[in-house]
């Protein structure tokens, strides 16, 4: 049960009472009639507080306040590392990754900060952990729903394009070269938070702006899942922002239907962590490991 700051449950219809004979706004001898109507529970995701212009802005702050961070963290990296700077190098791209994490983590309490500054509370933008239990072993489900979508994406498009096997038989390397070796409980500690990350700016907070922009979940769903996809290209082939692109979709309608982005966040984890197993079994196989 979701219960709000007022110990209530906010999946529960709301009883409202009204004068039988309609409002009234003058003294009446005897007795008022009144009737109880239930109404459904506002949705906080639907940002009524929020005007359209400023959704906008806020989207457009993250934007650039993202451009910024990362033009600071590529410099201070590059400088510390001097001469022997190199983006393929271990230790360089171990800093790169975890200060990607430190970036995401600043933009969410950015977001949440405005988010509350226009009267919204931060269940508006999936940052709800009411019902976390439930959430997380749903995201078990939402791992799986994930994976076997991602299969037939990828036989579709070996189906259709022929031709982009190859950029498919690049993406392991790539992602090697972003990932390198690091102990497991670090590799599952970032994980988790580049997936928490993710879902909080890619789904809490850009489905929900895009909707108030747009008025259509459907249409902020799909333009969220294809920016989802377009973002990975600078560190996976091309080919890639097809099936991330559903993936971002599929993760975006169970945060509406949670109103909570736990689940996604747990499923886009063991999903990335099940990539990377298979990965990594897959090169050592054919390394004769």
């Amino acid at each position: 049960m979701a219960l709000n700051e007022f110990g209530q449950d906010n999946n529960a219809y709301i009883p409202v009472a009204t004068p039988i004979d309609g409002p009234v706004d003058h003294p009446v001898d005897g007795p008022i009639e009144y009737q109880v109507e239930y109404q459904a529970p506002s949705n906080p995701m639907l940002l009524e507080a929020m005007s359209r212009p400023r959704a906008a802005g806020h989207l457009g702050i993250l934007i650039v306040a993202s451009i910024v961070l990362q033009f600071v963290v590529v410099f201070a990296v590059m400088v510390a590392s001097g001469e022997s700077f190199d983006p393929e190098k271990q230790d360089t791209s171990l800093s790169l990754l975890v200060a990607t994490v430190a970036i995401g983590l600043v933009l969410v309490a950015l977001a949440a900060g405005m988010t509350r500054s226009a009267s919204c509370s931060a269940a508006s933008i999936g940052l709800s952990f009411s019902n976390w239990k439930t959430d997380c072993l749903l995201g078990i489900v939402v791992a799986i729903v994930s994976q076997l979508a991602f299969m037939v994406t990828m036989l579709i498009i070996f189906l259709a394009w022929p031709g982009m096997q190859d950029q498919v038989e690049a993406n392991p390397e790539r992602i090697n070269q972003m990932l390198p070796p690091m102990h497991p409980v670090l590799l599952v500690g970032l994980i988790t938070l580049v997936a928490f990350w993710e879902e909080a700016i890619l789904r809490g907070v850009l489905v929900t702006h895009l909707r108030r922009i747009f008025g259509s979940w459907t249409l902020a769903v799909l333009v969220a899942g294809g920016l989802f996809g377009v973002m990975h290209i600078n560190v996976q082939t091309p080919v890639m922002a097809i099936p991330l692109a559903v993936l971002g979709v599929i993760w975006a309608l169970f945060m509406i239907w949670r109103r909570s982005i736990i689940a996604g966040v747990v499923g886009h984890a063991l999903f990335n962590l099940g990539q990377l197993f298979m990965l990594d079994h897959l090169t050592k196989t054919a390394a004769g490991v």
